[in-house]
């Protein structure tokens, strides 16, 4: 297949096209079958976990703080002696 072709409904993956809560059923499911994958499934969870780095930390924390308006921190900050 040629970059930039789409494929045809029948050659999708159905996974692909799963969003979290579904893929997350599946991953019941298929563990639910088939018990002897959980701990390959576990490891693979831990990998994805560790893969968290601190810069997506950081920059997931800063797009909450700017996008705190100016006057939401000031009505928290008490009283001051200058006002």
């Amino acid at each position: 297949m040629k970059k930039g072709t789409s494929r045809s409904p029948k050659e999708r993956s159905a996974l692909e096209a799963l969003g979290t809560d579904e893929a997350r059923e599946v991953l019941r499911r298929l563990l639910a079958a088939r018990p002897e994958l959980r701990e390959e499934a576990e490891r693979i969870a831990w990998s994805i976990l560790g893969e968290t780095s601190f810069e997506a930390v950081a920059e997931g924390v800063g797009e909450a703080v700017r996008s705190v308006h100016e006057e939401d921190w000031s009505g928290r900050a008490g009283r001051h002696e200058w006002g």
